[in-house]
């Protein structure tokens, strides 16, 4: 079970650290945040799969055509999100990079953290001139294949990656289309 996530410089949460249980309910004003901060978590899951682009927030539930860099004043809007999720013994964290608005390509990684019970599963950061390999395919998602099925990093995974907003209008969340990349995951 996720017990935390911490959001930082996505849309209009500057930070914030969350604390969940079984069930949470978000409550709040319009434009308070709530939608907000449940597209971070989307993104996040999509980290988790190993790629963060329009069709993958999409298919978690992100509104299309959506704006995710900070709006605020005071944060340069070129600055980087950082989103991640721990409990039951394991954490994932990413530093991502939105993509420019002339440039409708997928969110670029830029520091990427996966643990399980205090071990590393995969680390990776990326600065200016030092990616090797694709800057927008997930470490983590890929180390996946690596890591045993009952490892509490495994099974965080899995859950992130399984993540999706319930909308009306999210055809393959309400199961009229099918979703052409489903994976199936094991419990």
């Amino acid at each position: 079970m996720i017990t935390k996530i911490k959001v930082q410089s996505f849309k209009s949460v500057e930070s914030a650290e969350i604390e969940l249980g079984r069930v949470n309910l978000f409550v709040g004003a319009n434009g308070s945040g709530k939608s907000n901060l449940l597209e971070a978590i989307s993104v996040l899951a999509a980290a988790a799969f190993g790629r963060v682009d329009q069709e993958s927030l999409l298919r978690r539930g992100c509104r299309p055509g959506g704006y995710y860099r900070p709006l605020f004043w005071s944060i340069s809007p070129d600055v980087e999100t950082v989103i991640s999720a721990e409990g039951d013994g394991a954490s994932y964290a990413v530093t991502l990079s939105a993509p420019p608005l002339d440039r409708p390509s997928g969110w670029e990684f830029r520091k990427e953290l996966w643990k399980s019970d205090g071990d590393i599963l995969a680390a990776r950061t990326i600065t200016n001139g030092s990616a090797r390999g694709d800057v927008q395919a997930g470490l983590a998602a890929l180390r996946l294949a690596e890591t045993t099925p009952d490892n509490p990093g495994a099974v965080m995974l899995k859950l992130l990656a399984a993540y999706g907003i319930y909308l009306p209008n999210t055809l393959i969340l309400r199961g009229w289309v099918p979703d052409a990349t489903a994976i199936e995951l094991s419990s």
